[in-house]
């Protein structure tokens, strides 16, 4: 009896991975009353309806969250973030939503979300005008303000929060890889409003130009939050760590716009001393330029190299002769 209310003390379970959970009520109501004390959570290619039952377990104790390739909707995202409800008034202010001290948060190839970052905002922006003793509520504009890591790759998301530095003012690692339905305004907007904390951008796959990445900047208004896990946060970036930029898949840049630039953005990222290099991969063959005489020249390559690789695999494939 004693050992079962120790496994039954929720505090004990800081960290839950669990993948397709089942759809049975009985588990669902079992695994719920484990996560209120839960920091790390992972619920991959969970339904929308598991997703549904264990979300509002969640409590603001949570750091990390991972949904990936699960159902999860824009309405569960809302849900947890306090937008589109009114939060409950505690003594001394109000509750805090279950994204409160969240630092990641992963919806990798989740296809049934769109908006719900642009909700939050909007929730939020309400609130805090509704709400907010007089001379306060400017700044930090969501309740995911201390969020560090966001992946949307491959995800159906169609908006974000913008500008980008106001709304996720913590942000440093952003994956926006395959993720067909951001619009190219949206796109540039994006990436011409960066807060100062970002550390890492995939922009894979996006069909993006030079021209679209000419205004890649960081927001001069952007303040980073004060963070108890990162006390050196504005020092660690004064310091110059760099942009890691992933532009794999772009197929309209060559080697040639890349270096231009290159050399627009040391000319106009950040004033210094926040200036910072930026460190591009992009993988694959590239053309070295738009010329034609280039052109002729990768193709060539390419297929040189297309053969070769076929010629290699007609080798292995052969069966070997017997002495």
């Amino acid at each position: 009896a004693q050992l079962n209310r120790i496994l039954a003390d929720a505090r004990h379970y800081h960290n839950i991975s669990l993948s397709h959970v089942s759809s049975s009520a009985q588990q669902l109501d079992a695994v719920a009353s484990l996560l209120p004390g839960t920091r790390h959570l992972v619920l991959r290619s969970s339904s929308s309806a598991a997703l549904s039952a264990l979300l509002p377990a969640c409590s603001h104790r949570l750091t990390t969250l991972d949904l990936s390739f699960s159902g999860v909707t824009d309405a569960d995202l809302r849900f947890i973030t306090g937008a589109g409800k009114r939060r409950r008034r505690q003594q001394g202010g109000f509750d805090d939503p279950v994204v409160a001290h969240l630092r990641s948060l992963k919806l990798k190839g989740c296809r049934h979300i769109s908006d719900f970052l642009t909700w939050t905002r909007t929730s939020d922006h309400d609130e805090r005008h509704l709400e907010a003793p007089q001379g306060e509520g400017k700044g930090l504009a969501t309740g995911l303000s201390r969020l560090h890591t966001l992946d949307l790759s491959w995800s159906s998301i169609s908006s974000l929060p913008l500008p980008l530095a106001e709304h996720l003012p913590a942000l440093a690692h952003l994956n926006l890889s395959t993720t067909p339905h951001l619009s190219r305004e949206v796109l540039i907007r994006t990436i011409s409003t960066l807060p100062t904390s970002m550390s890492h951008l995939d922009l894979s796959h996006l069909d993006l130009t030079a021209k679209d990445l000419t205004n890649l900047a960081f927001s001069s208004s952007s303040a980073l939050p004060t963070i108890p896990s990162c006390p050196d946060q504005k020092d660690h970036h004064r310091r110059g760590r760099p942009l890691k930029l992933v532009l794999a898949g772009n197929d309209h840049l060559t080697i040639s716009s890349l270096s231009s630039l290159e050399r627009h953005w040391c000319a106009g990222l950040l004033p210094p001393p926040m200036s910072r290099s930026i460190e591009i991969e992009h993988g694959g063959l590239m053309l070295e330029s738009d010329e034609e005489e280039d052109v002729r020249r990768f193709v060539e390559m390419v297929a040189g190299v297309v053969m070769r690789e076929g010629r290699s695999s007609s080798a292995a494939d052969e069966p070997s002769s017997s002495s």
